[in-house]
This record gives C-alpha cells, structure tokens and sequence, in this order.
C-alpha cells in the first residue's frame, strides 16, 4: 500500500503546474500561470482565439526566409500604397474620417497575393506594429475592440486570405458596421472575386481591387535563384525562366519538385505542365541525375525495411 502511494505522489509530481499566481480585479481572482501584465503586444503575427477565459491574441510565426523580393509593378503597387496609407492619418482627421482602408487581391491561385501578404506582414513588423490574421470573422470582431481599448492608436493589419469562404454578413460589419475601428488597414485576397456580392466588393467596404496575375519574368527568375542556388548556372536558371511563361508559384514548385526531390526528366515535366520541351546544360543535367541517384537509394533502402 504504501508503495503505491508513493507512486502516485511521484505521476502527480509529474504533472505540469498551469495556475502560479492570480489576477485579481476588484472583488474577483482569476488563476493564471507564467506571465506579466503589458500595457502592449510585442510586434508581430497574432492570431485571435476564443477560450474559457475569453478573447485571447495568440503570437505566431512567419517564414521570413522565403521571402521573395522582386521588381514587380503589381506589387510595388500594392506595397506603396499601404505605406501612403499610415502616413495619412492626419488627413482623415481633418475629414473626420475613420483612419481604415481595404485593399482585396484577386487572381488565379498561386499568382503570388500570398508573397505580397508576407512582404507587407514583413514591413509592419519590422516598424513595430502589429498584424492579426483573420480566419474567424467573430473573434477578429470582438478581438479588435478588445485591442483598440488596450492601444487605441498602434498601427494594425488585418490579413484576410479567402475572402469569399467567409462569411457575408460578419464581413459586412467588420469593414464598415458599427464594429469597425480606426487606424486599421486591411488586406483580402480571393481567387474567385467572381463569387463575391457586389455589396461586399463596393467602395467603402473593400476600397481597392487589385488584380495578381501570374508572376512575371523577374518573379520566375527570383524564385528559381532562390531555390537552385549552388545547384544551377545562370544560364541553365535563365532558361528555366524563359520556359516557364505564364507558370504560376504553385507550377514552379511542381516542376522542381518533380525534378528534384522525385527524380523525374525534366523535358517531362515542362510537357506535362505546359507542352514544351527544354534543352539544359550538362551542370543542370548532372544535378538531376545525383537526384535520381539519391531518389533511386531512397526507394532501395525502403524496400528492403518492407
């Protein structure tokens, strides 16, 4: 018996203390763990999430190291504008206008709007400032007033990829209801703007429309740097480039990884997405080889685990 005490003194040691301290407001004490009070978030990505306890700003990562820079018209456009923005606030005031704007990306999928969200995501945070990520129209809502009552004046980006799956009605009212908050800007993308009402897409709700294509040159020629750096020339990446006109990101990633990380030919591949064919250096074509080595190893050793 006393063995088993004993054992069960050692599991309940086990268990992770969640409750340290309490926050007490007037009459009322709430346990909670770890932390200290801020008068303001840290700059960076937050997602809103509803809990027992209420409204909670939960911090998140970004991968700032796929990061694709190019020169873009569409997305300097875009970024530009953005900044123009921030540096307005005065004016709005003069006019007694809410300090908010919308802006709604729209395009085929894998034209880009993600790379854009993550360089204007890049852009606030290195200022200071926060961004939110909108997946839940309620608890982005309610999680807004909450934020503008702690910090009435920071800057905020909402992002909001997929606008068409959300729904209409909370849409409405947080971008010009009586929900709506100041010092906001926001930032939709939709790969079928066809879908949306025109009430939703009207001035006043989503200001600008702007149009992603696919990438351009110099966006096909970024993204294969990146991701064939140490691995291919110049001219085997300018010939890549030159092959994939009209390719989405979503078709550049299918075309290296069918290349690189499966093995398969790459005159293949270009004909299977877009009917043409390529002649490449002995460089590019030794690198496909050593990864149809490593793919063909890989299968080996895998059957011999079956």
């Amino acid at each position: 018996m006393i063995k088993v005490l004993e054992e069960g003194k050692e599991q309940m040691s086990e268990i992770k203390q969640i409750f340290k301290q309490y926050l007490t407001n007037n009459n009322m004490s709430q346990p909670m763990g770890d932390g200290s009070l801020s008068k303001k978030l840290d700059a960076g990505i937050y997602s809103i999430v509803q809990t027992m306890q209420g409204i909670m700003f939960n911090k998140i990562g970004t991968k700032t190291d796929e990061l694709l820079k190019f020169e873009d018209p569409t997305q300097n456009t875009i970024l530009h504008e953005m900044d123009d923005f921030w540096k307005r606030k005065p004016q709005y005031d003069k006019m007694k206008f809410l300090h908010n704007r919308a802006l709604l990306m729209y395009g085929p999928p894998g034209s880009g709007k993600s790379s854009i969200i993550q360089l204007a995501i890049e852009d606030l945070v290195k200022q200071g400032d926060i961004v939110f990520i909108g997946k839940d129209i309620y608890n982005l809502v309610n999680g807004l007033k909450i934020f503008r009552e702690v910090e009435p004046n920071r800057r905020c980006l909402v992002i909001m990829e997929d606008i068409d799956e959300m729904g209409e009605h909370a849409l409405l009212q947080l971008l010009d209801g009586s929900d709506a908050v100041d010092n906001i800007m926001y930032l939709g993308t939709t790969n079928y703007i066809d879908r949306l009402p025109a009430r939703v897409l009207r001035p006043g709700r989503f200001d600008r429309k702007i149009e992603v294509s696919y990438p351009p040159k110099s966006g096909r020629e970024a993204y294969f740097k990146a991701k064939l750096k140490g691995i291919s020339t110049p001219e085997d990446i300018q010939k890549l480039v030159d092959a994939t006109d009209g390719f989405s990101f979503g078709h550049l990633r299918e075309l290296l990884t069918s290349v690189f990380c499966l093995g398969q030919d790459l005159n293949y591949v270009l004909k299977r997405l877009s009917g043409s064919g390529l002649e490449v250096s002995a460089t590019l074509k030794t690198s496909i080889i050593k990864s149809k080595k490593i793919q063909a190893a890989f299968k080996c050793e895998a059957k011999k685990l079956v």
